[in-house]
């Protein structure tokens, strides 16, 4: 019953639903505080979910690319939007009114199934990432985001495991909450250690154990 692959099945789902736009790099989609009225299905491209502290400093919490959705909480909830989404790629994205999606789900019990995949994906996600801001140290905060990204969007070959999503240093230094110079000396030191290799901002994981040995053993046990 639950082996259904979120991704695939909403592609499936929503080949007729809503229209497509067009966002250009950096686009706001939406506000935080703002009515949730659409459900967003990422066609092609990548999106960040955006807090702010109340000294205006930014972090991402979450990273979403082809094949997922969001808006998905406000329609169970009916509160307003909690986050600020934003492009990171030039993307093209379905928007779907919120009542034609509970129409979807009214008359697909499987799309049900792979919308509470997709959520307990996304809430394992944020655990980690609260484990993630226990870190005082840059390297441990960066090593958990890494392995994050490893379990979500890791692909074996022949180098390791690649993560399957470009990201510049900049986008890493967003997600962990340090400053881009202070992850740049990271990641440079994990390269000379032989962790991990970076080629035209693809990363590849050559040592999931040494980089685990980075992170606490909460973060193992989840990624295991």
């Amino acid at each position: 019953m639950f082996d259904i692959n979120p991704k695939d099945y909403f592609r499936e789902a929503f080949k007729t639903a809503g229209w497509d736009r067009v966002y250009k790099k950096g686009e706001i989609i939406h506000m935080d505080e703002e009515p949730g009225e659409y459900i967003y299905f990422i066609i092609k491209g990548k999106v960040a979910h955006i807090i702010h502290d109340n000294t205006g400093k930014e972090r991402v919490i979450l990273i979403m690319d082809d094949g997922d959705i969001f808006g998905e909480v406000t329609l169970f909830e009916e509160k307003q939007n909690l986050v600020i989404s934003e492009t990171m790629d030039d993307s093209v994205i379905k928007k779907i009114p919120k009542a034609e999606f509970a129409e979807l789900l009214n008359r697909d019990n499987g799309l049900y199934l792979a919308v509470i995949k997709l959520l307990s994906q996304k809430f394992r996600w944020l655990i980690m990432d609260i484990i993630d801001l226990s870190f005082e140290n840059v390297y441990g905060r960066v090593a958990t985001y890494l392995l994050m990204l490893m379990d979500r969007y890791g692909e074996k070959d022949d180098r390791g495991i690649t993560i399957g999503i470009k990201l510049s240093q900049n986008d890493i230094s967003r997600m962990v909450g340090a400053s881009r110079v202070s992850v740049t000396k990271v990641m440079e030191e994990f390269s000379r250690l032989g962790i991990l290799e970076v080629k035209n901002k693809m990363i590849t994981i050559k040592s999931p154990e040494q980089l685990k040995s980075w992170a606490n053993l909460t973060v193992e046990k989840l990624i295991d």
